[in-house]
């Protein structure tokens, strides 16, 4: 859950963020009213991934991701990240040392582990204020994308963290970033796969459909920060299909989110809606775990590492 940081063209066109293809119905009984409009889900014809509609535009997508309204509020505490990095679970798959550019570095947690790893890392942010708070708290350099440019660096590993859904074309950043990469380098993405199945995704879906026929109202009053949603499978025909990328290592986990918030082990339910989501998110877990012999592939995150096209 971490900003864009290239600009790219946006507006309200009926395409898929992922693969361009056109987009059908909602999918989802339940969308976003934010800066005046409706915006909702569709799924696409061609990767059955689902995007939204319209996309935000440029002006928007900065206004999402200022410090003040955004990392100031989701990543306040370097010491408690939502969710936790990959990073320690493939460390033997990365070089022992090397270059790491984090791009959309947030506040710096990332920086932070990857520095105690023995990497150095550098960092890229949107935000002004956002990259020098990421500094501050990482003792790394952080730059925008123009410095990032003209800097020069190549990279062992380029870092996507929570980045990918928030970009409104994550194809076309990823091969600017190529350039940026070493002829061994990988990039390690990680992120939500919001349509992977789960029980979080199942109690979404039925509670949601619940409202709906009550004639509630289904629409949150938050930006549209994720820009698509989508499962395991689709994320990595993604890598694979749309960039061409050779999949190095690819792991799914489930973490309860969003039912489940970091706070939530720490404190009691707040009613008993509250309670109800906290139980589910918890029962997800070892649900995911259990049945995972089994191949079903349960779980809300994926972590990735792939080889781009110039290692090809």
């Amino acid at each position: 859950m971490k900003a864009h940081t290239i600009p790219n063209r946006t507006g309200p066109a009926a395409a898929c963020v992922l693969c361009g293809g056109r987009l059908g119905p909602v999918v989802y009984p339940y969308g976003v009213r934010w800066s005046g409009q409706i915006f909702r889900y569709r799924r696409c014809s061609t990767c059955g991934s689902s995007s939204i509609d319209p996309v935000p535009t440029e002006a928007q997508i900065e206004s999402m991701y200022r410090q003040d309204s955004y990392h100031g509020d989701f990543y306040s505490d370097v010491e408690k990240e939502p969710t936790e990095s990959f990073l320690p679970a493939l460390r033997g798959d990365l070089p022992e040392t090397g270059k790491v550019l984090d791009f959309g570095c947030g506040n710096g947690a990332f920086l932070r582990q990857a520095a105690a790893a023995g990497f150095a890392p550098e960092g890229v942010e949107l935000d002004p204020e956002a990259r020098r708070v990421a500094s501050e708290n990482s003792g790394c350099r952080v730059m925008s994308w123009e410095e990032l440019i003209a800097a020069g660096h190549k990279y062992h590993i380029i870092h996507l963290g929570d980045v990918l859904e928030h970009l409104p074309r994550p194809a076309e950043t990823l091969v600017k970033l190529e350039c940026l990469l070493e002829p061994d380098g990988y990039f390690f993405l990680e992120g939500p796969i919001e349509d992977n199945p789960s029980l979080v995704y199942a109690a979404a879906k039925l509670f949601g459909g619940l409202k709906r026929l009550a004639g509630r109202p289904v629409l949150a009053a938050f930006p549209p920060y994720h820009l698509y949603r989508t499962s395991s499978r689709l994320q990595r025909w993604f890598i694979e299909e749309r960039m061409g990328y050779r999949v190095e290592r690819h792991v799914v986990i489930e973490t309860g989110w969003p039912y489940l918030q970091p706070d939530d082990r720490l404190t009691s339910p707040r009613g008993l809606g509250h309670a109800v989501r906290m139980l589910i998110g918890y029962s997800a877990r070892p649900v995911a775990t259990i049945v995972r012999p089994l191949g079903l592939g349960l779980g809300n995150r994926f972590a990735t590492l792939a080889v781009p096209q110039q290692r090809l």
